[in-house]
């Protein structure tokens, strides 16, 4: 029997030569010669257009025009001549060659002579054609290659490595676009194969046992074989063998800069028996990790490591693979499967756990399909029924309450923000199973859970008559309804929706224009109902869904101007029942325009020269949906948030706005572009910060904090809205406190400082402790990656060490 465990360790990899493993050579292979020597379109060849009816040539030109070099090399050739054409109808024509197969070889190179006589916009381009797809090679236009007679040709060379297939064609097109201009010829058209490549498995690269990795890129290479068991959409892969050992049991490991996934195969090629899978990364960002026991001594089995193309990762990029004898693997939590799940006592204190090393075990929870690396708890609910749950956790986690038993759980609660889970309704004395797992890809981390009896006061505006009064224009009001109950406003039956719970209540006065946006920005799925008249006696004007945690808000029209209006916010009954959490609300006349706050600023730690900064967490897939400041020292309730990360967003900030006594007036968590530009949270094309908490007009210094760099505020008030951007990059003059705050950049800008890992906006051993205690860990979005490329390492210690004892302006410091 054949056994294997799949799990993915941190691994810290250096990159060594590339494709060591992937080319073996082998005598060259024409694949297609053609001199068009017959003067006649040549077997298997064919010919196309899309616009006129003239077609290529074959032979020598005719064209007194021509005349003193009709032919390329003075023997038949293909052309299309249309200048003989004259004043006929514009002409588009394809020569299509006939099919070859390049995929067995590793390096494909076409040599061509062609000649082109340009006129106008007449150009003339070769495609490579696999399928339904056309590459182009290179176009010619605007000049001539390289004379005005088809003698005066050029010779060319192209790689076709990029375009291997098993049905690859070669197109050959000239277009005059607007009628009669000159000419175009080829001839000696030689595509020649080198070497092989181990995407297929006749040609497996084999691993000898315990030795280095073996080092490759996945470049060219093309998909062969059943599909894999556990992934996606393969688009390349490549091919490994080795022998087992005598102890029948190896870990297979790979590191690569795409998303990749191991299957391994029993028998020969052309009769293969998938036995193991291994996809524990589905996006991409760590190590692949495969143990098997089980397997035969001296028998030789086949590896292939392929490309999985999802929505997050790489398809193409580098790979070191290794195989070791034995089990390499690090030992998952105890309680990694439902099975063995640990057990919670309501009201003890938190338990330590993590699912640091964790695979997956159960299923998907309803809302969140990307969840990784679960591990399991159960507790037994409370005579009241009632509780609330704390992960205590450093991670981003999902946390997911179930009913039933391992073989038969039923979800009854789910949520994705947030570590403390409020739960009502719960059957009393019933054990219920908690999977908490990391919020997306290779999310892990520790935390402290703990559980205790939910004795929560209700918030002040449970009930109707104590609403709370939103102020339009305002920020956004922290809440949460976790221990409201559910108040009938009217007739339950003529509810939006039958069933509904724990409500909290807001009341807002219609502005002149009779519109007003809600954005309740909430961690839990909910319901807002819009009602006019007096608690007792109310009408429900509208009721919806609430709008998304990340979305613009809701907007209500028609309303009468200086009239009060009551807001309640429930939770909506889902497929999982209720969820309970924590909104910051906030009111807006949608016709009044918000003032506009333009900034810049560099970092230089992320500095990638030419004022401009890196994107490595984008591109890793780690920089996170919400804002992060919401921890010690900020305490930031905003829930600034995106659905998506644009490819030119560097990471988050945290600004501030203070008066002329520097009392914050405004604040907001907002994205900082590669440019140095901050803008808005979802509006990655937008022209700077939109505040509705303050007045056009008035004055406010800019504060610019970053979770590893010490903030910065301007030197100077700011009068808003700015139509000219205040740039912190261009003078020390720029910031309070001066050259000290900043660091010269080489090539002129000026950026803030890194090293700050704690935010306290000193520069100390703390900030190197924590630097230490995250040191050698990769694929993270840690504050002591200074450098912000995802990995904690020399690197980031060699920006901390020259700015340790550096002091932000007291107005930045904590």
């Amino acid at each position: 029997m054949i056994k294997f465990l799949l799990k993915s360790p941190t691994v810290i990899f250096c990159w060594m030569a590339l494709l060591g493993a992937a080319l073996t050579l082998k005598a060259q292979t024409t694949l297609l010669d053609q001199n068009f020597g017959s003067s006649s379109l040549p077997p298997g060849w064919v010919q196309e257009q899309s616009a006129g009816t003239a077609m290529w040539s074959f032979g020598v030109s005719t064209n007194p025009n021509a005349s003193g070099g009709t032919s390329i090399n003075g023997t038949p050739m293909a052309f299309f001549d249309d200048n003989i054409l004259g004043g006929a109808a514009p002409s588009t024509a394809r020569l299509v060659s006939a099919p070859f197969d390049c995929s067995n070889h590793a390096t494909i190179t076409l040599d061509i002579d062609l000649h082109f006589r340009a006129s106008g916009y007449s150009f003339f381009r070769i495609l490579v054609q696999n399928g339904n797809r056309y590459e182009i090679l290179k176009m010619y236009t605007e000049v001539n290659y390289s004379g005005s007679k088809f003698n005066s040709f050029v010779h060319q060379t192209f790689d076709l490595s990029p375009y291997r297939g098993t049905q690859t064609k070669l197109v050959f097109e000239y277009c005059d676009l607007t009628g009669q201009r000159w000419w175009a010829g080829i001839d000696n058209v030689k595509v020649v194969g080198n070497g092989t490549i181990n995407d297929i498995c006749a040609n497996a690269t084999p691993i000898t046992i315990d030795a280095a990795c073996t080092t490759q890129s996945n470049a060219n290479t093309l998909f062969s074989g059943d599909a894999s068991t556990c992934t996606f959409n393969e688009v390349s892969s490549m091919w490994y063998s080795f022998v087992a050992p005598t102890t029948g049991d190896v870990t297979i490991s790979t590191n690569a800069s795409f998303n990749d996934a191991i299957a391994v195969f029993s028998g020969a090629c052309g009769t293969l028996t998938q036995i193991a899978c291994e996809n524990a990364n589905q996006f991409g960002f760590e190590p692949e990790n495969l143990y098997l026991s089980g397997l035969t001594a001296g028998q030789t089995y086949l590896v292939r490591v392929s490309a999985d193309d999802r929505y997050y990762g790489h398809t193409t990029g580098n790979l070191c693979v290794s195989i070791k004898q034995g089990n390499t693997l690090s030992a998952p939590p105890v309680n990694d499967v439902c099975a063995n799940a640990t057990s919670l006592t309501v009201g003890n204190d938190c338990l330590n756990s993590t699912n640091i090393n964790a695979l997956w075990d159960g299923t998907v929870p309803s809302g969140n399909p990307m969840a990784a690396r679960n591990i399991w708890f159960k507790v037994k609910a409370p005579a009241n029924g009632k509780m609330t749950l704390n992960t205590n956790s450093d991670f981003a986690e999902t946390v997911t309450i179930y009913s039933g038993n391992c073989n038969a759980l039923t979800e009854v609660a789910n949520t994705n923000y947030g570590p403390v889970m409020a739960l009502t309704g719960l059957t009393p004395n019933e054990w219920y199973f908690v999977m908490i797992s990391g919020y997306f890809g290779s999310i892990d981390g520790k935390m402290c859970i703990e559980t205790n009896l939910n004795t929560t006061t209700p918030p002040s505006n449970d009930l109707c008559s104590n609403p709370i009064d939103l102020t339009l224009g305002a920020g956004c009001l922290y809440g949460t309804n976790i221990g409201a109950g559910y108040e009938y406003a009217i007739n339950q039956y003529d509810n939006c929706e039958l069933y509904q719970d724990a409500s909290i209540w807001y009341r807002i006065e219609a502005p002149a224009s009779g519109k007003v946006t809600i954005k309740t920005q909430a961690d839990f799925a909910h319901l807002i109902t819009l009602y006019s008249g007096n608690c007792g006696s109310l009408t429900r004007l509208s009721c919806n869904d609430g709008p998304g945690l990340c979305s613009n808000g809701l907007t209500f029209t028609g309303l009468t101007p200086g009239n009060l209006y009551l807001l309640e916010i429930s939770s909506k009954n889902m497929s999982y029942g209720y969820s309970y959490g924590y909104l910051c609300i906030s009111a807006a006349d949608p016709t009044i325009l918000p003032v506009k706050v333009k900034a810049r600023i560099l970092l230089e730690g992320a500095y990638a020269g030419g004022n401009t900064l890196t994107t490595n967490l984008q591109d890793m897939g780690l920089v996170p949906f919400k804002q992060p400041y919401n921890i010690a020292p900020w305490n930031y309730t905003g829930q600034e948030c995106v659905d998506f990360i644009n490819a030119n967003v560097v990471d988050w900030l945290y600004v501030e706005l203070l008066d002329a006594s520097y009392v914050v007036k405004a604040k907001k968590a907002a994205l900082l572009l590669q440019d140095g530009s901050i803008v808005d949270a979802g509006r990655p094309n937008a022209d700077g910060m939109d505040f509705t908490e303050i007045t056009s007009g008035q004055n406010y210094y800019l504060l610019v904090r970053h979770r590893n760099h010490i903030g910065v505020v301007s030197a100077n008030m700011v009068t808003v809205p700015n139509a000219t951007t205040y740039d912190f990059t261009i003078s020390p003059s720029a910031v309070m406190g001066g050259e000290a705050q900043l660091k010269h950049l080489p090539d002129g800008p000026y950026a803030i400082l890194a090293g700050d890992c704690n935010s306290d906006g000193v520069i100390t051993i703390a900030d190197f402790n924590i630097y230490s205690a995250q040191s050698s860990s990769i694929n993270k979005y840690y504050n002591s990656d200074t450098n912000l490329d995802r990995n904690v390492t020399i690197s980031d210690f060699n920006l901390y060490s020259p700015n340790a004892s550096k002091i932000g302006h007291n107005l930045v410091r904590y």
